[in-house]
């Protein structure tokens, strides 16, 4: 299974929500389904580390890992996931919302956090090259991480 790949499309299509002209009107509608596409996205990364280190698939789609994005932070941190500014925050953030399926699944009592999207794209960005470099997606291509 390579989460890779989707990790990284899942982050590249949340930026081209955020920045699209057409957001400009539909900003509401847009919220849960950036933050959804930011959750997968670091799920997936995380993921990505992980079977990097050893760690097979299967495991990681079960408790206590799945969809719960502690857990798989934690774990990836224990095995030399190294500390990248931010991180830890937005995992936070997103963790709940994520881990419940909140960002899926719209109720009109929902009450959220604002979120910097660039920042939280710049994080993302630092992720990427990060397992990018430990897994060798993009060298296996003849091209440098964060392409």
């Amino acid at each position: 299974m390579d989460f890779y790949v989707p990790a990284k499309g899942y982050a590249e299509a949340a930026k081209i929500i955020v920045l699209s002209p057409l957001r400009e009107s539909r900003v509401e509608m847009t919220y849960l389904p950036i933050h959804m596409l930011l959750g997968f996205s670091v799920e997936l990364y995380l993921k990505s580390w992980l079977c990097r280190e050893g760690i097979h698939e299967d495991i990681l789609r079960k408790k206590p890992y799945g969809h719960d994005l502690g857990n798989l932070y934690k774990e990836a941190t224990s095995r030399n996931l190294k500390n990248i500014s931010g991180l830890d925050h937005l995992v936070q953030q997103l963790h709940g919302p994520h881990t419940d399926f909140t960002y899926r699944y719209f109720r009109s009592d929902l009450i959220f956090d604002n979120t910097d999207f660039r920042s939280a794209f710049e994080i993302t960005d630092r992720l990427d090259v990060e397992v990018d470099t430990h897994i060798g997606a993009s060298a296996s291509h003849g091209l440098q991480p964060g392409h």
